[in-house]
């Protein structure tokens, strides 16, 4: 799986995208961490997410 993020435009008006790859394992460990982070911080976002991937 590939993972994108995108950064809010800074004080000259340029972003980034940062791309990074992950196994089956750490994708696995990412979807339950977000779920977590998504309850424990009441952020349905994260933790709706973590249930999609």
């Amino acid at each position: 799986m590939v993972l994108s993020a995108r950064t809010a435009p800074n004080v000259v008006g340029m972003d980034s995208i940062k791309v990074e790859i992950t196994t089956d394992e750490d994708q696995d460990k990412l979807a339950t961490e977000m779920i977590k982070q998504g309850k424990d911080l009441k952020i349905d976002s994260f933790r709706i997410n973590g249930e999609q991937m």
